[in-house]
């Protein structure tokens, strides 16, 4: 019966991710000074995201003893510079460099900016992280010391979501929180590396050996596909234990639902059959079948209390406050569901300014102009 199927794979699902996060990270974290090893910082840019300034400063503030901050854009107008500029002035004695290119031959918009940036980097440890992300001092030097394990090829990080200030935002973070994150960890902690680009670290010259990163420069899932990359090489990609924030403050509900039906697209680009099954782990897709077959209240007491659970437990588990994550909850496990039945009328993204059109593999291709020139 399939809402009997729906209740024991999203009670399952929920539990094993909540497992696999506490794995993560009661990981031994490394001590200060064990880890001497050059690592380049490659932040790329465009635009000003929310809190941009402070998310800059905290790469600024790392106590590794060898690092430097490589930043890039692809236009010497864009709002970010002077950002940089700022951070850089602010904090002399870090090794920082501001890079204005005009951007590889690439249609992932964040691949072309890294291939015009990663020549500039000194050191053959490098780490990519988002404008919007935030980190601890220890950021550098606990990714920097999982690449001491010559078994271990990639280093990636739990992402949490946190500074919501609107509905839309709330209802991002409580993605990130309840189901991107646990979706990565869950997956690479049991050999299937599933990686978020957010925060990611690997030797130039392992990834370089395999083709290097323009391999991905035309397809929208470039995380994803280079920790395939390093997994098929044989080496293991590794979660850090400690979460990397997010900062989303304001988002509108129709923002949230634009970007995660370009990241659901992007699951049904990689892994269709897996996608095809999403709504099995969803306890909003449970309680719809509860309605259907006149089971609303089991299912309704249910459906909440298992969302309440995740949406309380996850976010402590992560190192953040509830807040008011655990009542969006249920509202944002609908809208997945809503997400999910768009998804397949999608063939094209936005992302960045950029509209490309996305097929199997995430692979990208420009636009045709419907008009053809006449001879």
């Amino acid at each position: 019966m399939l809402i009997v199927m729906a209740v024991i794979v999203s009670t399952t699902w929920i539990v094993l991710s909540g497992v696999a996060i506490l794995i993560v990270r009661r990981r031994t974290k490394v001590a200060r000074g064990t880890t001497p090893i050059g690592v380049t910082i490659l932040k790329p840019l465009k635009g000003v995201d929310a809190e941009l300034d402070e998310n800059l400063a905290s790469f600024f503030r790392q106590d590794h003893a060898n690092f430097e901050i490589v930043f890039g854009v692809c236009d010497a107008d864009d709002p970010a510079v002077l950002r940089v500029r700022r951070g850089m002035a602010k904090h002399p004695t870090v090794r920082a460099k501001l890079v204005v290119h005009r951007g590889a031959e690439a249609l992932n918009p964040k691949v072309s900016n890294l291939l015009g940036m990663i020549e500039h980097a000194s050191n053959d440890v490098v780490i990519i992280s988002d404008s919007n992300i935030r980190v601890r001092p220890d950021y550098a030097r606990e990714m920097a010391a999982a690449l001491d394990d010559a078994r271990v090829g990639l280093v990636t990080s739990l992402v949490v979501g946190d500074g919501e200030r609107s509905l839309g935002a709330a209802l991002d973070n409580a993605q990130m929180n309840s189901f991107v994150t646990p979706g990565a960890a869950l997956p690479t902690l049991v050999g299937n590396a599933t990686v978020v680009g957010k925060s990611m670290a690997f030797r130039q010259s392992t990834l370089s050996a395999q083709g290097g990163l323009a391999t991905c420069k035309d397809l929208l899932a470039e995380d994803y596909i280079i920790g395939k990359i390093f997994e098929s090489a044989g080496y293991e990609v590794r979660v850090a234990p400690t979460p990397v924030l997010q900062v989303g403050i304001r988002m509108s509900v129709g923002q949230f639902f634009a970007r995660h039906v370009r990241w659901s697209v992007i699951r049904n680009r990689l892994v269709p059959a897996m996608w095809l099954f999403e709504p099995l782990t969803n306890p909003a897709f449970a309680l719809v079948l509860g309605v259907a077959t006149g089971m609303v209240w089991p299912m309704a007491i249910w459906a909440f209390a298992l969302c309440a659970a995740r949406d309380i437990v996850f976010p402590r588990l992560l190192g953040r406050e509830i807040g008011w994550l655990a009542l969006v909850g249920i509202v944002r496990d609908a809208l997945s569901l809503g997400v999910w039945l768009a998804t397949p009328f999608y063939r094209h993204v936005n992302w960045r300014g950029c509209r490309v059109r996305i097929a199997a593999g995430t692979r990208l291709f420009r636009e045709q102009s419907a008009f053809k020139p006449v001879a």
